[in-house]
């Protein structure tokens, strides 16, 4: 999950979570600009939630 530190990430993280889902939440080394850092951070995920701005 990307931008999961504020009230509606970490709303959806808490949720996502106590329904069961192994939650990541990735928010350093990443520019959602240039994808730098994505391949990385994402490798092993099935889904990925961005909630940046």
């Amino acid at each position: 999950m990307m931008g999961g530190s504020r009230i509606i990430g970490s709303n959806t993280m808490y949720r996502l979570h106590r329904e069961g889902h192994e939650v990541k939440l990735t928010s350093t080394g990443i520019n959602t600009v240039s994808a730098e850092g994505l391949p990385v951070a994402f490798a092993d995920a099935q889904v990925v939630v961005n909630l940046t701005n």
